[in-house]
């Protein structure tokens, strides 16, 4: 076909489309970009979960560690004290089937005024 100035190309495996006015665009491929401004912004949401969650690992942290650390007694002393480096954390978080016991290091932060009464 002879293509006029002004005309909106689009060419696919089957044939060239031509649209003369944006209106009729948007309405062949509304679904499109409709579904574009959705997993545009879901993609970039996912992959900052990812990051997070990849920092959170390798640190041995929790969210409630990263986000609420001022509120949490035992963060008072040390900054990351279930912290074994790098490659030990992501090896226990992947790899390791029992659980760690967690009291014993938690008795030492523990202030006599956390106790009840």
């Amino acid at each position: 076909p002879q293509l006029q100035p002004g005309c909106i190309v689009a060419s696919s495996a089957n044939a060239l489309h031509t649209w003369s006015l944006w209106s009729d665009w948007l309405t062949d491929n509304w679904t499109l970009l409709f579904s574009m401004f959705l997993l545009v912004p879901a993609f970039f949401a996912s992959l900052g979960l990812v990051v997070f969650h990849s920092f959170l690992i390798v640190t041995a942290q929790t969210s409630r560690e990263v986000l609420s650390y001022r509120k949490l007694p035992y963060l008072e002393r040390q900054e990351r004290p279930f912290d074994t480096g790098m490659l030990r954390n992501v090896f226990f978080f992947c790899f390791a089937c029992e659980a760690r016991d967690y009291s014993l290091l938690l008795r030492r932060f523990r202030q006599p005024s956390d106790e009840l009464v």
